[in-house]
């Protein structure tokens, strides 16, 4: 992905929700795209900065989980978002969910170049900003992952509902 610093066309759709609203509405919303779920840490005594991603489409949903050095919890946010992003492979909409979409100008540069590609290969982005709902994604994509090893495809629709756990 070529970095890029700013394009005023590249601004994605934005939907908000906040805590009161269940992970199954949203993904109603979402229903006719790629859905990516995010979450994102910062680096702490114990551990490395990480994130944890799962993206979903129709049937299928993969996990990616990364340690990504010292880079804050948005910029982890962002690299587990570009692991996905890099599996898609033809124009669909995208719908992006996160608790925040923020970081400054360190981060700003990759959102930017992670939505820039999607754009380019003539997929739709919407970011859905989910305030107050960082334990349900996290929930989430920790039971996706039980469900399917780390980084490899697994087809099975009971996952695709169930977020609200």
């Amino acid at each position: 992905i070529t970095p890029i610093t700013s394009n005023p066309d590249l601004t994605p759709t934005e939907k908000y929700y906040d805590k009161n609203t269940s992970l199954s509405t949203i993904q109603d919303d979402c229903k006719d795209g790629v859905i990516i779920y995010v979450s994102g840490s910062g680096p702490s005594p114990k551990c490395d900065a990480h994130y944890k991603a799962a993206m979903q489409y129709s049937n299928t949903v993969i996990v990616e989980k990364g340690f990504c050095g010292n880079h804050t919890n948005y910029g982890a946010m962002y690299l587990g978002i570009l692991e996905c992003v890099a599996r898609i492979t033809k124009p669909v909409n995208v719908y992006i969910i996160a608790p925040v979409f923020s970081g400054g100008n360190k981060n700003s540069n990759l959102k930017k170049s992670i939505i820039h590609y999607l754009v380019k290969n003539g997929c739709s982005v919407t970011t859905v900003y989910y305030h107050g709902g960082a334990d349900r994604l996290k929930s989430y994509i920790d039971f996706c992952s039980q469900h399917c090893p780390v980084n490899s495809v697994h087809e099975n629709p009971i996952i695709i509902k169930g977020g609200d756990n």
